[in-house]
C-alpha cells in the first residue's frame, strides 16, 4: 500500500429553530468561516482555527494524526458558522455545490474525515448533516471510508450515522476536546485502512430532550457518567463511547438523546456498553436545570450577593438570549431595567446591533451618542459616551458608558465565553458588579478569575426555555412525558432506520 491520502471537510452549524436570523451565505462568510483547500491551513497558521475562540480544533487534530502516521492529509472545504437560525434553501444549494466541487477537484482519496455538528437544519426541515454525509458518500467510490466528528449536542439519528465507518462526539461540555476528537476519528480511519482494526458500531436512542442539569461534564450528574466513559475507553477493543444530549432548540421530529459505541470487531461488547451508558444517562434526566428568575428577582439576588461582588463579579446568564445556542445577542431587557430600577449596580453587557455599530463607528472616543439598539420588538435608546473602539477576531465593537451599564455594541453575535470579549473592549470585569453572559455554561471554564456566582434570569429571545417545553413531538418524551424506560422507544426508532 502506498502513502494514504485523506481529505478533511467541515460543514458545521447549530441551528436554532426559534431564531429570527436565518443563516445565509452572507452570514457564513461575514460571521463564520469559509475556506477552500489550503486557505484553511493559512487561517490556522494565523493562530485560531475557530476565529477568536478555539486555537486548535478538529482540523488541527486531523493534521496531527496524519503527521504522526506519515499520511498525506489536506483540507477540502470548510464552512463554519456559530449558532443562528436555520440555513436558507439557497445557502444549502451553495454548500452542496462547494462540497461537490471540492471532492471532484481533489483527486483520488483513501478516506474522508467530516467535521459536522449534528444539529444543523435547513428550510423545509432538511437535516443538513445527514444531507452532507449522503452527498459525500455519493461522490466517493463505495470502498472509500468516511468517519465523522460530531458535537456533543448532536441530535444523533440513523441518517446522521448511515455510511460512516465510525464517529465520535465531543466528550466535554463546555467543549474543550475538539482537537482530540478530530485526531481520534482520524486515527480510527488510518488504523482501519491499514488493517489494524475493524470498527463495528451500535447506538441507542432515548426519549428525552431536556434534563440532566446543564450536561456539564465536570459537574454532577454528568461527572459520574463521563468518568465511566473514560474508564470504558481504556478497555481493550473499545474505540469510542459517545454521548449525544441533543440541541433542544431544534425542530427535529426525532429529537432525543443518544449513545453511540464503536469497538474493534466486538459487536457484543458494543451492544453491552450501549445499553449500560443509555441506562446511565437516562438516570440523569430528572436533574433540573438551574432556576431562571424574573429580572426583578434576579437583581434582588445580585444585591444580596455582596461578597461575590466584592471578590469578583456575579455572572448574570441571559437564558432567553444565549448566543452560544443560537440567539442573536441583542436583548435590551437588562439595560432598560438597570437604567430604570437599578442604577446602584454597575454592569457590563453586550448588545448585537450591526446598524448601530456602523452608525457610530466614526465617532471619536469621548463623543456623546444616542442611538436606537435592540431587536424590533424591544428597540430602546442607548445614550452615553464612547469609551473604546475594537476591530478584530471578535468583530467590530464600540463600548459605550451608559451610566449603570457599560455596553459593548457588537456587529457580530456576542459570544462572551472568554473574558477577552470585555477586556479587549476596554473594560475591567473586576470594576463591575455584574457581567452578562450569553452562554449557559461556557463561562464556568473561561471565567474563573472573575466569576464568583451565577444568577440566571428570564430574558426574551430564541433560547427561552419555554420554547423547548412547548415542543410537540410525534412521540412521548421527557420532560413532556416521563416514561418508565427508554427501550421500547429505542427499538422502534432503530427498527424504522
Amino acid at each position: 500500500m502506498g502513502r494514504l491520502r485523506l481529505g478533511f471537510l467541515r460543514v458545521y452549524h447549530e441551528s436554532n429553530a426559534f431564531s429570527e436570523r436565518m443563516s445565509t451565505r452572507r452570514t457564513f462568510e461575514r460571521y463564520g468561516q469559509v475556506f477552500r483547500g489550503p486557505e484553511l491551513d493559512a487561517h490556522l497558521a494565523r493562530g485560531y482555527e475557530i476565529g477568536g475562540y478555539v486555537k486548535r480544533a478538529e482540523y488541527a487534530g486531523f493534521l496531527e494524526a496524519c503527521g504522526r502516521n506519515q499520511v498525506e492529509g489536506f483540507a477540502l472545504f470548510n464552512a463554519l458558522l456559530l449558532p443562528t437560525g436555520p440555513i436558507t434553501s439557497e445557502t444549502m444549494d451553495w454548500l452542496r455545490q462547494e462540497v461537490v466541487d471540492a471532492l471532484q477537484s481533489c483527486g483520488a482519496l483513501d478516506g474522508v474525515v467530516l467535521a459536522l455538528h449534528g444539529a444543523a437544519r435547513a428550510e423545509g426541515g432538511i437535516p443538513v448533516d445527514a444531507e452532507i454525509l449522503a452527498l459525500v458518500r455519493d461522490q466517493l467510490p463505495p470502498s472509500v471510508p468516511i468517519v465523522a466528528s460530531y458535537d456533543l449536542h448532536a441530535n444523533l439519528t440513523a441518517s446522521r450515522r448511515e455510511g460512516l465507518l465510525a464517529l465520535s462526539a465531543y466528550h466535554t461540555n463546555p467543549h474543550r476536546d475538539l482537537r482530540w476528537t478530530g485526531r481520534k476519528v482520524t486515527e480510527i480511519l488510518i488504523r482501519s485502512l491499514r488493517g489494524e482494526i475493524e470498527p463495528v458500531s451500535t447506538w441507542r436512542k432515548l426519549p428525552v430532550f431536556l434534563g440532566g442539569a446543564l450536561g456539564v461534564d465536570f459537574l454532577p450528574p454528568m461527572l459520574a457518567v463521563t468518568t465511566r466513559v473514560r474508564l470504558a475507553e481504556r478497555r481493550a477493543r473499545v474505540l469510542d463511547v459517545s454521548l449525544c444530549i441533543n440541541h433542544p432548540f431544534a425542530d427535529d421530529a426525532d429529537l432525543g438523546w443518544a449513545v453511540n459505541v464503536t469497538t474493534d470487531g466486538d459487536q457484543a461488547l458494543a451492544e453491552e456498553l450501549a445499553d449500560a451508558f443509555a441506562d446511565r444517562i437516562w438516570a440523569t434526566r430528572h436533574h433540573p436545570i438551574p432556576a431562571s428568575y424574573p429580572l426583578e428577582e434576579a437583581i434582588g439576588r445580585v444585591r444580596a450577593s455582596r461578597w461575590a461582588r466584592r471578590l469578583g463579579v456575579v455572572s448574570m446568564v441571559d437564558t432567553g438570549d444565549v448566543v452560544a445556542a443560537g440567539a442573536e445577542g441583542n436583548s435590551t431587557d437588562l439595560l432598560v431595567y438597570l437604567q430604570q430600577e437599578a442604577r446602584d449596580l454597575r454592569a457590563l453587557l453586550p448588545i448585537c446591533d450591526e446598524g448601530a455599530v456602523e452608525r457610530l463607528w466614526d465617532e471619536p472616543v469621548g463623543a456623546a451618542v444616542s442611538v436606537e439598539v435592540g431587536p424590533p420588538r424591544a428597540r430602546t435608546v442607548l445614550e452615553g459616551r464612547i469609551m473604546h473602539h475594537r476591530d478584530g477576531a471578535l468583530g467590530r465593537g464600540i463600548t459605550v458608558d451608559a451610566g449603570p451599564a457599560q455596553v459593548v455594541l457588537s456587529d457580530m453575535p456576542p459570544l462572551t465565553i472568554r473574558p477577552e470579549f470585555y477586556t479587549e473592549a476596554g473594560l475591567d470585569p473586576f470594576s463591575a458588579d455584574i457581567v452578562v453572559q450569553k452562554s449557559f455554561f461556557h463561562y464556568l471554564v473561561r471565567w474563573p478569575r472573575y466569576h464568583r456566582k451565577a444568577i440566571h434570569y428570564q430574558g426574551r429571545g430564541a433560547t427561552d426555555l419555554r420554547h423547548v417545553r412547548s415542543l410537540q413531538l410525534p412521540y412521548d418524551a421527557y420532560p413532556t412525558i416521563d416514561l418508565p424506560d427508554w427501550r421500547a422507544h429505542d427499538r422502534k426508532v432503530r427498527e424504522q432506520g
